[in-house]
């Protein structure tokens, strides 16, 4: 088994993005192929920021621990520091930064939907048609009270 390192390439060059695949080579027919097994992550090609190295680690290492079927121990070790080669791990302090930030992050988002839901609520009521306007006035005095 190995891993292929993907780039995929975006009208921008910033969303450019590298992913991992786990892949094992196998012979059909008598040629050699390569057999999918799984998607390990992905993380931007160019600038790779501590959350993109988090959000890479809290992908690949639930994929491995489900391949335990698959792999072997040794094999998973390997794999992962094939993958460590390309994305640093990070440190448990590191880790605690970006799960501080989700937390965050998420408190945000909750706090802008319980802001909305009157409105949301309102709006189902009423004449769908008029939803639209209603959401783009209280947009444009949301910007003005910023």
């Amino acid at each position: 088994m190995f891993i292929r390192w993907q780039i995929t390439t975006a009208v921008d060059p910033e969303n450019d993005r590298m992913r991992a695949i786990l892949l094992e080579s196998v012979r059909i027919d008598g040629k050699p192929r390569q057999r999918h097994i799984a998607f390990l992550g992905s993380v931007p090609y160019r600038d790779c920021n501590l959350e993109d190295r988090w959000h890479f680690w809290m992908i690949a290492y639930p994929v491995l621990a489900r391949l335990g079927n698959r792999l072997s121990t040794t094999q998973r070790d390997t794999i992962a520091k094939a993958l460590a080669e390309r994305v640093r791990p990070l440190t448990l302090a590191q880790v605690r930064i970006c799960e501080e930030r989700a937390e965050t992050r998420e408190r945000e988002r909750r706090k802008a939907l319980e802001e909305l839901e009157p409105l949301i609520r309102a709006f189902r009521r009423a004449d769908p048609r008029l939803w639209r306007e209603e959401v783009q006035r209280a947009a444009k005095e949301k910007a003005k009270g910023k």
